[in-house]
């Protein structure tokens, strides 16, 4: 610790310096936190087994002005809104089996379909309610948590003992 008023402002000065690149640091590293614990609960949740969503997991990082730094966190499918904050099938309605995702699940579900009704070409599709994931909220919670770690970690480092 600073023994008199003089070293303080003098370890306070040169550390206006250093903080906005460990912001900016923190504000990358919190961006790869997210897109990683993202695809990650992609991954745990198995909703879809093409990728395209779990690829679309994107954090984008900016100076918004000098010295404030912000993460912006997405994914760009058309989609990916219903599987976050569920969604709806409000009328019943034919769905042909080429047009389902391929899981192993489905295949397995078509498969049985298709043994029990040689004809069948898709699926009545009945009104029902699907529950939303939060993949992205899930995400940007744990990103947030990282980033307040690696800020109090590095931070608190500049205020060690002399």
């Amino acid at each position: 610790m600073p023994k008199n008023f003089e070293q303080y402002y003098s370890k306070m000065r040169n550390i206006e310096d250093v903080v906005p690149s460990i912001f900016e640091k923190t504000a990358k590293k919190a961006g790869i936190k997210f897109v990683n614990e993202a695809k990650d609960k992609t991954d745990e949740e198995g909703l879809v087994d093409t990728g395209a969503y779990k690829r679309s997991w994107h954090a984008d990082i900016g100076e918004i002005k000098q010295k404030f730094w912000v993460v912006r966190c997405i994914n760009s499918m058309d989609y990916a809104s219903d599987l976050e904050l569920g969604y709806e099938i409000k009328t019943a309605h034919f769905v042909p089996f080429e047009k389902m995702e391929g899981t192993k699940k489905t295949k397995a579900l078509i498969a049985s379909f298709k043994a029990k009704n040689p004809k069948a070409k898709g699926f009545i599709a009945k009104p029902r309610r699907f529950k939303g994931r939060f993949i992205g909220r899930y995400a940007l919670d744990k990103a947030r948590e990282y980033a307040h770690e690696e800020l109090e970690n590095e931070l608190g480092s500049l205020y060690k003992k002399d």
